[in-house]
């Protein structure tokens, strides 16, 4: 019955996001069609600079939220804390994007009206199991503007501003929507926390955040080291390449939902047959087809590329390989993020994280302007795969110490 619940949840979940981000992933390569290789090399470097802008401003409150439910904060506490805190950061956010080099007033708007999505609640819906709730606000955001979009374009308005104009208005919908179904009272009654909760909350993440902050080195800050060394077309190559991970980043993150509470559960009560009868089945219903699917992509790139993009893009068919297996990188770093957050080791998962991104960063910069971007992709495979690995052996080593204690305490 555990598990039926589990994949039950999992499937209509995944079934919307894979509708919503099916739509978003079609709406990318058109826009991408459209644009061209350089453009939406500018595109997409607007949206680097705004995810690490809401990377701060969530401060991986979505990741934690169930975490400081299951040690007894009340959810009216935690949502006048994060309230806070993303206010606090956003303010940050606008000081922080005028330091970014080369930026223009068309840039500076596009990112802080993207910077807005920090402020969904789908931490909410997750601690009061209501995921399936979320996953619908998500879908007709999803669709919504993508049809709006695509009637832009249809009718001649192709512009970039167009485009982020419109998903702005779209996310103002969604938020307010969720707002609208979110418990009244918490938000009627919204206070500033004293200093000692907002720096405890601030604290207990910090961890978090800067194992994110590494994560985004490899589909973040590389683009901008390809920018720089390779120009706005080979971003605009590469992130469309890197469109292929966003279906799996979307699959994870309903994943996560699904899993992250009853991993920490599990882990709150010691119950280690609990925490391996999660495990097991995340890596047969989640890491599993993922893996097939990558070996998959690797014999039907050239295919895939043919149909997806126009002549611009050919070069994607080369990156395509090397860019699918990470959807098997992305879901293991998901499993050992929550394994090490639950049993207060994010310390030492933000160390592996720290130095595979460190060396990774260390590689770009020596890296000449002469190298291809399947070097650049190799690099950052490489260097996630050996940090993935020494995790996942120091992890099975708590694992079987918090065996011992439980076997010598019984």
């Amino acid at each position: 019955m555990f598990f039926q619940q589990k994949v039950k949840q999992l499937f209509l979940l995944t079934n919307n996001s894979i509708i919503g981000s099916g739509a978003s992933y079609f709406l990318t390569i058109y826009l991408a069609n459209n644009f061209g290789p350089e453009k939406f090399g500018l595109y997409s470097y607007i949206l680097t600079i705004s995810s690490f802008c809401t990377l701060f401003i969530n401060w991986a409150s979505d990741q934690s939220a169930a975490s400081f439910i299951s040690k007894g904060v009340s959810i009216a506490s935690l949502f006048s804390t994060v309230f806070c805190v993303r206010v606090f950061f956003f303010l940050l956010s606008i000081i922080g994007v005028f330091a970014v080099d080369d930026m223009t007033l068309q840039k500076l708007v596009a990112i802080l009206f993207i910077n807005l999505s920090g402020f969904n609640l789908s931490y909410h819906f997750e601690i009061s199991g209501k995921n399936k709730i979320y996953s619908f606000i998500y879908l007709a955001e999803r669709l919504l503007y993508v049809i709006v979009v695509l009637l832009l374009f249809y009718f001649g308005f192709k512009k970039m501003t167009y485009v982020i104009s419109t998903y702005f208005i779209i996310l103002i919908l969604s938020l307010f929507t969720q707002y609208i179904l979110f418990e009244r009272s918490y938000i009627l009654n919204v206070s500033f926390p004293n200093v000692k909760v907002l720096l405890t909350f601030i604290k207990g993440n910090i961890s978090l955040v800067l194992i994110m902050l590494s994560a985004f080195v490899y589909g973040g800050i590389s683009r901008l080291f390809i920018e720089k060394k390779l120009g706005l077309e080979a971003l605009g190559i590469f992130s469309s390449g890197m469109q292929l991970t966003v279906l799996a980043t979307i699959f994870q993150a309903q994943v996560e939902r699904v899993w992250r509470s009853p991993i920490y559960e599990a882990i709150s009560e010691f119950n280690l047959e609990k925490i391996k009868n999660n495990v097991k089945p995340y890596l047969f219903f989640t890491t599993l087809p993922l893996l097939i699917g990558s070996v998959i992509l690797v014999f039907c790139s050239d295919f895939l590329v043919q149909i997806i993009f126009t002549d611009e893009y050919k070069e994607v068919a080369s990156i395509f390989p090397y860019i699918s297996f990470f959807f098997i990188t992305i879901n293991i770093n998901s499993l050992l993020t929550i394994l090490f957050f639950g049993y207060n080791k994010s310390n030492e998962f933000l160390l592996y994280s720290a130095l595979s991104s460190i060396t990774l960063l260390i590689i770009f910069f020596l890296l000449p302007s002469s190298a291809s971007l399947v070097t650049f992709i190799l690099s950052i495979f490489i260097c996630q795969l050996l940090s993935l690995m020494y995790s996942s052996i120091r992890i099975f080593y708590i694992m079987k110490k918090m065996q011992g204690r439980v076997l010598a305490s019984g």
